[in-house]
């Protein structure tokens, strides 16, 4: 089974466990290494989301218990795609200042119109797809922003209790191209197997298997929001994907991944 787990909230954000507890239960789980990846915005005003003014001391508790614990605790961040280019800007610029590991990047109801994720009682599925469109092309601006490194629950717009998955096959084709061209991490969410509206993984088998032909890197993760649910399903879809022969990737392969990216953007740039 998979031995990490990045995806991983706090009582920084809207997770019920302190991130102390969360490595006691990770360190039980014998897990190497897990990440922490509190929701964060710069624009929001939800509640569930922490505050800039939270990160040093997000940063600095991580960095206690790295060197207290033999677990390695990577730092992170779950954040919504950008609304404008000074919010990219500012991501950026905390990216390097807290040496943070790793962004994932995310589509939530919060961060997105919420008229795209209603629906009217025998609606035409047409009409629902053409605003579902709006969410894939967020989608799409986070596979294209380079302060992402994993992309959270592809498909979670399903999530509003109706799939448009086949009338979006262009879109959908354009965000996974995307994601291929820029080097971005496809996560296997298990957390939907615990909604009514879903009982089903993030993304869906069709979505999986479109990755699998563009050779694209999954990891599992549960987007867990309690200790006790920090490697919740890994079995199940570690299963799934070995059924479709797609072999989840190691911590060691997706950073040299990234690393070959970073390698060959910078030969690009100077021209080698």
């Amino acid at each position: 089974m998979q031995s990490f787990s990045l995806h991983i909230h706090s009582t920084f954000s809207d997770g019920s466990n302190s991130i102390e507890e969360i490595v006691a239960v990770a360190e039980r789980l014998k897990l190497s290494t897990i990440g922490l990846s509190d929701h964060f915005r710069l624009s929001s005003h939800n509640s569930q989301v922490m505050l800039p003014s939270e990160l040093q001391n997000y940063i600095s508790t991580i960095d206690r218990l790295n060197k207290t614990h033999q677990i390695k605790i990577l730092k992170g961040l779950e954040v919504d795609v950008p609304l404008n280019s000074k919010e990219t800007l500012f991501y950026r610029e905390i990216k390097n200042k807290y040496h943070f590991d790793y962004f994932i990047g995310a589509v939530h109801k919060y961060s997105c119109d919420h008229l795209i994720w209603g629906h009217f009682k025998n609606e035409n599925m047409i009409d629902i797809a053409e605003r579902h469109k709006i969410y894939w092309n967020r989608m799409l601006d986070i596979a294209n922003n380079p302060i992402f490194d994993i992309i959270a629950h592809p498909d979670y717009i399903k999530s509003c209790g109706v799939n448009t998955e086949k009338y979006l096959t262009k879109e959908i084709d354009s965000f996974l191209a995307a994601v291929q061209t820029n080097h971005k991490i496809i996560e296997l969410n298990t957390s939907g197997l615990d909604k009514q509206k879903i009982q089903d993984f993030y993304p869906s088998k069709n979505i999986l298997l479109k990755c699998k032909d563009l050779s694209l890197p999954i990891i599992i993760g549960s987007d867990a929001h309690s200790s006790s649910d920090i490697i919740k399903y890994f079995d199940q879809a570690e299963k799934y994907l070995l059924d479709l022969n797609i072999m989840p990737s190691n911590l060691y392969a997706l950073q040299k991944f990234k690393n070959d990216f970073l390698i060959s953007r910078m030969g690009a740039c100077y021209g080698h």
